[in-house]
């Protein structure tokens, strides 16, 4: 999702042979009202859905559960960096918009979604305490949670903010499933462009998207931080209470 802020039209500039070009058109209003945001056991703040203004009337399904959370899977939108505050919740509905209207998914695909600003807002519905089954990572959904960093980080480094937040929401969620942030862990495949169905796949309790799929997801620079970020988030969970951590 590329969010352009206010603007009436698009230009693209392709290259080499190109047949065909989708572009699917979003719009969704920016607005200044205060966002409802919600603590619950040691989680960080989190603006509901109800706080960014989902549109519970285009879920497609009910949620599904999982039995378990096994390991974090972090994200990039893609989109542009320069946003406002004020927009991200404007860029998060788009996001439900596109993946709903335009990929025919039941909800938007991710779990959890983080601004540059350090801001954190529920995704897909189902409870952020529950084990619920995104659509962020074919073969690989089912046992994980998904967090997106809104925004692109292949040449542009994710800021503090984004980092903190990120580190103290991985923290809470994999505690809260009894999972060591530095931990690693050997997953089944159900399939997807990189690993066919029944492949079994050693991953980081806290993976980047590239480790599941074909993709350059979440950015080079994002990637990059991902172990800091894993023991950023054991020692907060080790500071916070003394639990038993079981991959």
């Amino acid at each position: 999702l590329q969010w352009t802020g206010g603007s009436d039209r698009a230009q693209y500039r392709t290259h080499g042979h190109v047949t065909r070009l989708r572009a699917y058109y979003v719009w969704s209003r920016v607005t200044n009202e205060p966002l409802r945001r919600v603590q619950i056991a040691n989680s960080p703040a989190i603006v509901t859905r109800a706080g960014w203004k989902a549109d519970e009337k285009i879920r497609r399904a009910k949620p599904i559960f999982a039995p378990a959370i096994r390991f974090a899977l972090v994200h990039h939108t893609a989109g542009n960096n320069n946003y406002s505050p004020e927009e991200s919740a404007a860029i998060v509905r788009g996001i439900e918009i596109y993946h709903i209207s335009g990929n025919g998914w039941n909800d938007i695909g991710y779990n959890f979604l983080v601004d540059k600003y350090g801001q954190v807002f529920e995704g897909r519905y189902g409870g952020v305490d529950k084990n619920v089954v995104g659509a962020h990572a074919e073969g690989f959904n089912t046992g994980s949670t998904g967090i997106a960093v809104l925004g692109s980080y292949g040449s542009s480094p994710p800021p503090a903010a984004a980092r903190t937040a990120l580190a103290n929401l991985i923290a809470w969620r994999l505690d809260l499933a009894h999972v060591d942030p530095v931990s690693t862990l050997t997953f089944v495949s159900g399939g997807s462009e990189r690993y066919r169905a029944g492949v079994p796949v050693v991953l980081r309790a806290v993976s980047g998207h590239r480790d599941t799929g074909l993709t350059t997801c979440p950015g080079n620079l994002l990637y990059a931080k991902l172990d800091t970020i894993a023991a950023k988030s054991q020692a907060i969970a080790s500071n916070r209470r003394p639990c038993a951590w079981t991959a």
